[in-house]
């Protein structure tokens, strides 16, 4: 059929990993790919128990699940474009609080009805993570990646950090510089030179 199933290594999972469903089509055929390892392999301790995360562009759910297995008093949200993306995710990641179908950022008041109603602010994150997609043809398209930029830091608690990666070549800091409102930026490059994990706050 079309729905598949592979067995994926959570970065510090278990050596034998772990059932994943996948569909196809889906990014890196819907299991870790070597740049979100590089991602994974470079972030920090979760910021706080329960800390609230959201994970962007999540595919099937890879960086989300891997920051459960560290924590798993997370609020973990997920987002995606891909309808079958997210339908993988739902069942990858069970334990996500909410799903999020939508290109770009989500309609606040539909996202979080209960928050609107009660007129409060809707959810704001402890970090933002997300491997964009940038590979949409020849020449690469950023998009995804400014509108993320750019609707991050309002969407982030006061000591919020977005975490991005990507290729060496694709030029994060300039898009953060340009089309961000963050007090700092830091790089982390990968040991082999080829991804860079970015975050920026403030």
């Amino acid at each position: 059929g079309w729905r598949g199933e592979a067995a994926v290594r959570l970065f510090g999972g278990p050596e034998e990993g772990r059932a994943w469903r996948v569909f196809p089509g889906l990014f890196a055929g819907g299991g870790l790919d070597i740049m979100t390892s590089a991602m994974l392999a470079a972030l920090p301790p979760l910021p706080r128990r329960r800390a609230r995360v959201l994970d962007a562009c999540c595919g099937s759910g890879v960086i989300g699940a891997a920051l459960l297995q560290r924590d798993s008093s997370l609020r973990l949200h997920l987002l995606d474009a891909d309808a079958l993306a997210l339908a993988a995710a739902a069942e990858n990641v069970p334990q996500a609080r909410r799903l999020l179908l939508c290109s770009g950022w989500p309609d606040e008041a539909a996202a979080f009805p209960r928050r609107a109603a009660a007129g409060r602010r809707p959810a704001r994150y402890d970090w933002i993570v997300s491997n964009p997609p940038v590979h949409r043809g020849q020449p690469d398209c950023f998009d995804v990646l400014v509108q993320l930029i750019r609707g991050a830091r309002r969407r982030l608690r006061p000591l919020g950090v977005l975490w991005l990666v990507a290729q060496e070549q694709v030029p994060v800091g300039r898009l953060l510089a340009l089309h961000g409102s963050f007090e700092w930026v830091k790089a982390d490059v990968s040991e082999d030179g080829r991804f860079v994990t970015w975050s920026a706050g403030g």
